[in-house]
């Protein structure tokens, strides 16, 4: 299957997500969360994968999270918050969702549980951190 959604950088995800109304890479946001924002980006069949890192506090790891922009310039969380210990991991599992997205047809669950069915039933190729 080929992706609908064509290679955009993170610069053009973030300006499509600001004139969405959408706040997600705002700098307020970041600050508060303690978050970057990886530069890869990678597009799937349902959007736009990527990372961010977060740290809790100045005590804590920073972790990194698997995101997804939809075609509305809304952000999802891709499976778990903060799952990977790496951004190398997080990157390569980015990558990974999107070309499964693109070959088996599937999306990955979200944050809130959208697709999650579908992506119950094929076989996982992802090691989680």
């Amino acid at each position: 299957m080929k992706s609908k959604f064509v290679h955009q950088s993170i610069e053009q995800l973030q300006s499509k997500n600001e004139r969405a109304g959408y706040y997600f890479f705002s700098e307020s946001s970041k600050r508060f969360f303690s978050s970057r924002i990886g530069s890869n980006t990678f597009a799937g069949a349902d959007g736009w994968y990527f990372t961010t890192s977060e740290q809790f506090d100045w005590k804590s790891p920073r972790l990194y999270t698997v995101r997804r922009m939809t075609e509305r310039g809304s952000v999802d969380t891709v499976g778990e918050f903060q799952a990977y210990r790496t951004s190398d991991s997080a990157k390569r599992a980015a990558q990974r969702l999107a070309e499964l997205s693109l070959h088996e047809g599937a999306t990955c669950p979200t944050s809130n549980g959208r697709d999650l069915e579908l992506w119950e039933q094929l076989p996982h190729a992802l090691e989680v951190a």
